[in-house]
């Protein structure tokens, strides 16, 4: 219950001596809006603000459906995936161990080729 607690606050949840180096808050925001970097829709501009409105970084991971759907729309879901996947080490040490997965494990070679990208 403790880590949750911690989570909850915005605090790093491990221990002070395995933390690894911690990213600034506003890295992670940075690095989070450039996933958006090349998304023009509306819909992008509105995620943008919320992003800019985050102030932990519970608050900026609670956003990765929002920043996946915003990249899905504009580009392809598996471009989407290997965005956020890419954030995922900025978030070491921010988050319990376990809520550090990334997306798109556990899919059948089907549903891979049926969410890659298809060229329009």
């Amino acid at each position: 219950m403790g880590a949750l607690m911690k989570w909850l606050s915005g605090e790093a949840v491990q221990p002070a001596g395995k933390l690894p180096q911690l990213h600034r808050i506003e890295v992670l925001r940075e690095r989070s809006a450039q996933v958006l970097a090349d998304c023009t829709r509306p819909h992008a501009d509105r995620v943008r603000v919320q992003l800019n409105k985050a102030v932990t970084a519970q608050q900026l991971w609670l956003m990765r459906s929002d920043l996946y759907q915003t990249v899905a729309r504009q580009h392809c879901e598996a471009e989407a995936v290997r965005r956020l996947n890419e954030l995922l080490p900025m978030f070491e040490g921010w988050l319990p161990p376990g809520a550090l997965t990334r997306l798109g494990q556990g899919r059948t070679p089907a549903e891979r080729i049926a969410a890659s990208c298809v060229e329009t």
